[in-house]
């Protein structure tokens, strides 16, 4: 599994597989958000990619914060999966 982003001086991105999403999915507790990762991986057909992203410091510090996986098709946000909110 890879290591999660952390906030930086600027917005941050990469390319990840589906498998990490079903890794964090595997090591949460809450029933919620397993939902939610659920919905997310039933998602994801072949040929879409999967991009995790982390907000900038800046937009940490004021509670403007977030970070998570969005799901893209040919192009387009499919669907978003949220991990962390200030």
């Amino acid at each position: 599994m890879l290591d999660e982003l952390i906030p930086t001086d600027r917005e941050t991105s990469r390319e990840v597989s589906i498998d990490a999403v079903r890794a964090l999915m595997a090591g949460t507790k809450n029933p919620r958000f397993e939902i939610e990762c659920r919905s997310f991986i039933n998602g994801f057909e072949p040929g879409d990619r999967v991009i995790e992203f982390c907000s900038a410091q800046k937009e940490w510090r004021i509670g403007m914060g977030w970070s998570g996986y969005s799901l893209i098709r040919a192009g387009e946000l499919v669907a978003r999966l949220l991990t962390r909110i200030s």
